[in-house]
């Protein structure tokens, strides 16, 4: 019978040391796993500014912004520590390290500073401001929109890329039809009547 008992407890012994050697290695487990962020620049041109202080910015041309989406919401409260609040046509730069929120518009995660810099072309334009409403459409001169366009592509004898920025009650408006209608045609069949579209903007881009 001692002998029996004295094999019992040994095995108890081993057991209790095995739990104990396995506890302690687990907090080795969760220490390793690290998680690193990485810093992203964004730079993009405000386009509008809603009454409750969100900016509708569009991303700067075939940055790795513009691949996730054409436009993004940006408080307005993010450059609250610089020393100018960002206005309709301003230049923004912003670092951020959490990645891109994808709605629509997008939103940029984990904004780290920002900064109005103002640097682009000098044939850039902001023709008329607008707003965001509440509902998602669009409000410029007494007028509602459902969408908003930016349509890009290279003029007739050019190597230079053009963005015309619309807000439109039509869904799809071609190249051709956004350059003819913000003022290069002179025929007036090519124009939109003021209820179906209206152009805001005007984005240069040199090839």
């Amino acid at each position: 019978m001692n002998h029996i008992k004295k094999i019992s407890a040994i095995i108890m012994i081993g057991i209790t040391v095995f739990s104990l050697a396995a506890c302690s290695k687990s907090p080795d487990v969760s220490t390793s796993e690290t998680t690193e962020s990485t810093e992203e620049l964004f730079i993009g041109t405000v386009i509008s500014i809603s009454d409750d202080g969100v900016m509708l910015v569009l991303p700067q041309e075939g940055s790795e912004a513009a691949n996730s989406s054409d436009l993004f919401n940006i408080l307005v409260e993010s450059f609250s520590e610089s020393n100018d609040i960002p206005t309709v046509g301003d230049t923004v730069k912003i670092i951020y390290s959490g990645g891109i929120e994808e709605l629509y518009p997008a939103q940029l995660v984990g904004i780290i500073s920002t900064e109005i810099v103002n640097n682009v072309d000098a044939n850039d334009s902001v023709i008329r401001t607008f707003k965001e409403n509440t509902d998602g459409t669009y409000e410029c001169e007494g007028y509602v929109y459902k969408y908003i366009l930016d349509i890009s592509g290279t003029m007739p004898n050019s190597d230079n890329i053009v963005t015309y920025v619309y807000l439109s009650n039509i869904e799809e408006i071609t190249f051709e039809q956004a350059w003819k209608a913000s003022g290069l045609s002179s025929n007036t069949a090519d124009y939109f009547e003021v209820k179906d579209a209206v152009l805001v903007q005007t984005i240069y881009i040199d090839s």
